[in-house]
């Protein structure tokens, strides 16, 4: 074993220029040595003297554990590392660094953390705040129950991890977690979050069997410039949410929805997504019979190569605005529900408005026009406009009211 020993730098003058690799800004280093034909996993710090060992041993989980009990942060080179104990950094300010492995290389460069037969749970599990994990790649390997990397803490990042053959890809549970330029596929739900002031930018979906976004209980989320393909569900909100704000977003040969709202959602904004190649029966957006709609609009998004309804709204009806492939919707036939109701995109129950009864714009804004018959009046927003007939167009959330004693004709067009 005289060459691990010769890492404590007996010569006292610094690390030689053929071990290079060892020069490295962290507190920790992580490498595979092998010896006698068995390789060791070695755990070595910083000492002020060069490098000193901290563990060394055939089990990966062991001898990265007693490395991330050093305060500060890892670096493990590049190799595989077969994980039978889930690692759990709980020291805050730890970030645990790997060499970035190539996406169209798959597991077989780079950093991987493999799970072993004997996991169970999550990959790493980090506890301590201000965690980062980088450059590494999180192989499931199919082990039943196993999931990537899991950040529980405030202040958490994700930065170019790949994430593949697991139950869940990543989780965030904290407060204030990005999550920047990651790969999750072939897993059951891509990124599974919890926690409130989330980014997820430039990301990669690819083939996850059930979803790739999964938010409970998530606000404030950012989700800009992702590619999601062949996959299932794309976004799924299980319950109550605000603040999404969904920007760029690629969504292709989708086999569920790009965005499925069970519980309510407020205050939230998707926009410029393309939505393409997808199953024709898929909706882009659902909102379940129990989600009311407060403030949220969708605009200026691409949606093309279906023939299916691209807005199922059970529930809450969401504003739509300058979307290709669906706005302008065009004349709305039989437009007016028999009573007070909504002027939605799709039919209702009759041609003309109902007398003295008002009537909210949703979804798409509305070019309404009235004529014939005898009318007293026309009000928008309560306000009497000492019209009789006339061209109206009006945002969702107007109301509109035609009071008349002879039935005029109307026509509105969705635009």
């Amino acid at each position: 074993m005289s060459t691990i020993a010769g890492l404590q730098d007996f010569r006292q003058e610094g690390p030689p220029a053929d071990i290079g690799t060892f020069q490295l800004p962290c507190s920790v280093l992580v490498f595979q040595h092998t010896f006698a034909g068995t390789t060791y996993i070695c755990a070595v710090r910083a000492g002020d003297r060069g490098w000193v060992l901290v563990d060394i041993g055939t089990v990966a989980s062991t001898v990265i554990q007693a490395g991330l009990a050093i305060a500060g942060d890892m670096f493990i080179v590049k190799a595989v590392y077969t994980i039978d104990v889930t690692l759990a950094p709980a020291n805050s300010s730890i970030t645990i660094e790997g060499e970035a492995v190539s996406w169209g290389s798959g597991l077989n460069s780079g950093t991987v953390l493999r799970a072993g037969a004997a996991l169970a749970g999550y990959i790493i599990q980090a506890t301590g705040q201000f965690f980062t994990l980088r450059n590494v790649a999180l192989d499931g390997n199919n082990v039943a129950g196993v999931s990537g990397a899991r950040i529980d803490a405030a202040d958490g990042t994700f930065e170019h991890v790949t994430a593949e053959y697991c139950v869940f890809g990543l989780r965030s549970g904290s407060i204030n977690c990005y999550i920047e330029d990651c790969l999750m596929e072939y897993c059951t739900s891509g990124l599974y979050a919890t926690n409130r002031n989330l980014w997820v930018v430039r990301c990669i979906f690819h083939a996850n069997v059930s979803y790739d976004l999964r938010f409970d209980g998530a606000t404030a989320v950012w989700l800009i410039n992702n590619r999601a393909e062949a996959s299932g569900l794309f976004c799924w909100f299980e319950s109550a949410s605000n603040d999404l704000v969904s920007i760029g977003n690629r969504i292709y040969q989708a086999a569920g929805r790009a965005y499925n709202f069970d519980g309510n959602l407020s205050y939230s904004r998707i926009i410029g997504d393309v939505f393409d190649g997808n199953a024709v029966t898929v909706n882009f957006l659902y909102t379940a019979v129990a989600c009311a709609i407060t403030d949220v609009q969708v605009a200026f998004c691409t949606l093309r190569g279906q023939t299916g309804v691209m807005f199922n709204e059970v529930g809450g009806k969401v504003e739509k605005y300058h979307n290709g492939g669906y706005n302008p919707v065009g004349n709305v036939a039989t437009p007016y529900p028999v009573a007070a109701g909504n002027l939605d995109d799709v039919a209702a129950a009759q041609a003309f408005p109902t007398s003295n009864v008002n009537y909210t714009v949703v979804g798409s804004p509305k070019l309404i026009t009235i004529y014939g018959g005898t009318v007293t009046n026309i009000q928008v927003d309560g306000v009497v406009t000492g019209l009789t007939s006339g061209a109206f167009r009006l945002e969702p959330k107007q109301i509109l009211k035609v009071v008349w004693t002879v039935q005029p004709s109307s026509l509105v067009y969705a635009q």
